[in-house]
């Protein structure tokens, strides 16, 4: 059935949020470690101070990113949106450099928003690619990282692009919003991967279906790795120590799209899902906002446990963005709308 987009926006962006939120307690930790802090189920609530990390962040920006692009342009060129997208991102460049916001801040209007001026361990390729002023594209990589930061803020180019551009556009647009920082192949084309996903899964795909129908979009290789992560979902009930040894941590690009569409296919619903992607020995906040990201795209914001939503506070804010991008899908432009975004 066909996800209302308001609902699959606010879906996705709620539960990607809620999966960084529950794995940022438990990043940097062993399964080991993570079973002897929380009990042999591991993690199963929001731990405090439940706050989401740099992937949520860069998320809320890509959105920033997408909006601006549109506001600006009828049709984005690719270098229009590299503009946009690498704009966006020095804005949260901003919020990791400075304290609280201050002074004329220009910019959209998330700059405003003092929740976000704080380091949730931010990954230092995105750091470092942006403070040297450059911005990568897919002809003029940056550098030679495939780290998952690219793919686990691009899950907006869909929400936002699906009823306006094709499939092979918006996989192209997901690949660029990931060049910005990332240089390697498989830093960028699992970003171009999600944003198509997303789209599949608004419109009623399971997963397996979206991972079949990137075939002949993405390369083999990755390809491969997302059937691998269907295959193995469906040969044995999900648990973190195979699922770590079959598919990896999730620290690289493919990995961690791997990892999220094997929970995302394995679990028996979104907070069994979110709950395998964020217990075990890898980038646990990534994986969970991933699969966040894909599920509330299908699911929508019912599928999110209430508890979940209540015990992380800046579920206001996720909450806003995702107003805001509902608005300029559905309402006319007005200029009191794109001043928000300083245009």
């Amino acid at each position: 059935m066909k996800q209302d987009r308001s609902d699959a926006i606010a879906g996705s962006l709620l539960a990607g949020a809620i999966g960084d939120c529950l794995g940022a307690a438990t990043e940097f930790k062993s399964f080991e470690k993570i079973t002897r802090v929380f009990g042999p189920n591991g993690l199963t609530e929001i731990h405090p101070p439940g706050r989401f990390t740099d992937d949520t962040q860069m998320t809320l920006f890509t959105a920033v990113g997408v909006i601006t692009a549109l506001i600006d342009h009828e049709r984005p060129t690719a270098s229009a949106w590299t503009k946009a997208f690498h704009e966006a991102y020095l804005e949260w460049l901003r919020t990791q450099e400075i304290r609280k916001p201050r002074g004329d801040l220009g910019g959209s209007w998330l700059l405003g928003e003092s929740t976000l001026y704080r380091r949730e361990a931010p990954g230092m390729t995105c750091l470092s690619a942006l403070r040297s002023g450059e911005a990568g594209t897919l002809d003029d990589r940056i550098n030679d990282s495939k780290g998952c930061g690219g793919v686990m803020r691009s899950a907006p180019v869909g929400l936002l692009l699906a009823d306006r551009y094709s499939r092979e556009e918006i996989y192209e647009i997901g690949c660029l919003s990931a060049a910005v920082t990332h240089g390697h192949d498989g830093g960028i084309f699992p970003a171009g991967a999600l944003s198509v996903m997303v789209v599949d899964l608004m419109n009623g795909a399971s997963v397996e279906a979206a991972v079949k129908n990137l075939t002949g979009l993405i390369p083999t290789d990755l390809r491969d790795r997302l059937r691998e992560a269907v295959n193995f979902a469906k040969s044995q009930p999900l648990a973190p120590l195979p699922l770590c040894d079959e598919l990896g941590q999730g620290w690289v690009g493919d990995e961690a799209l791997a990892i999220a569409v094997a929970c995302a296919v394995g679990g028996f619903d979104l907070e069994d899902s979110l709950l395998v992607a964020i217990n075990h020995d890898g980038d646990t906040d990534s994986t969970g906002a991933i699969c966040g990201n894909l599920l509330g795209a299908k699911l929508g914001v019912a599928a999110i446990p209430e508890r979940f939503l209540r015990n992380a506070p800046q579920v206001p804010l996720v909450t806003k963005v995702a107003q805001e991008c509902a608005t300029f899908l559905c309402e006319p432009m007005t200029p009191e709308f794109a001043a928000r975004y300083g245009r």
